[in-house]
């Protein structure tokens, strides 16, 4: 194997390192376009999150933003998941042209002081046994 490495050229080498390279830009595309139709399913289709986006956010922000690497109720995802909804409403609350221009305001201070009951109201968590 070291001296199949050893007879290939330069340019040869290269080639092999750009396919790498799109091969992991191509991952990383197909994963992000998955995580949008997950976003766009709860936000647009999906019925029940349609009429109430807090129904089951958690458990999307806890699986696409932190990839269930942190605790399933903890504080982060609570909080995550308040930031994407109070955010969303604002979105549809602006004009298109201040997107456009860049005119958003992506400020934390959105997120209500007890963004955690909200949450937790509609969607109560699970027990020990149910997870």
């Amino acid at each position: 194997m070291i001296q199949v490495f050893n007879k290939m050229t330069n340019e040869e080498m290269e080639d092999v390192d750009v396919l790498r390279k799109q091969k992991k830009i191509d991952d990383i595309d197909n994963y992000m376009f998955a995580i949008r139709r997950n976003f766009d399913f709860h936000f647009f289709i999906n019925g029940k999150s349609t009429e109430n986006p807090y129904y089951k956010i958690d458990a999307l922000v806890w699986s696409s933003i932190f990839h269930e690497k942190v605790p399933r109720y903890s504080e982060q995802v609570y909080k995550m998941s308040e930031y994407l909804i109070q955010h969303f409403e604002y979105l549809k609350s602006i004009k298109f042209t201040d997107i456009e221009r860049g005119e958003v305001d992506w400020s934390s201070y959105r997120v209500p002081f007890n963004y955690q009951q909200k949450i937790q109201r509609v969607n109560p968590p699970l027990s020990e046994d149910d997870f």
